[in-house]
């Protein structure tokens, strides 16, 4: 009789009532749009996916040893990033039209440009193309 963390995938408010009716016989359940959260055991998956609803169960312990540098593949990560450098850096054209040019900002204004807006962007030697 093992207890699960679930997570049932509803399409209507009665499917909702009938899956936090199932899952609130072993703790409290929560609802996130057409999401019911709660714990049960094998029997109420059974029951839920009965009735015809998505039952996720989530693990005890998630995995996340990717986020865990001790756990990390240090060979496939050397071999990743050596093919990475082994290939020569093409620039694509866009890169290559730009590399000539000054650069060039956009910027949006909410309002009719002011005057002294304007001018203080001149001292800064700003040039605007209204």
């Amino acid at each position: 009789m093992a207890i699960r963390t679930l997570v049932v995938q509803c399409l209507t408010s009665e499917e909702q009532s009938v899956a936090a009716e199932i899952l609130q016989r072993h703790g409290p359940v929560t609802t996130s749009g057409m999401y019911v959260h709660g714990v049960g055991e094998q029997a109420d998956i059974n029951a839920l996916e009965t009735t015809g609803l998505l039952v996720e169960q989530l693990p005890a312990t998630p995995q996340l040893s990717w986020l865990d540098p001790a756990q990390q593949d240090e060979q496939a990560a050397s071999a990743l990033l050596t093919a990475a450098t082994d290939q020569p850096q093409r620039s694509s054209p866009l890169q290559q039209a730009a590399a000539n040019t000054s650069p060039v900002y956009i910027v949006q204004l909410t309002g009719p440009m002011r005057e002294d807006w304007k001018q203080a962007l001149d001292d800064l030697g700003v040039r605007l193309g209204l």
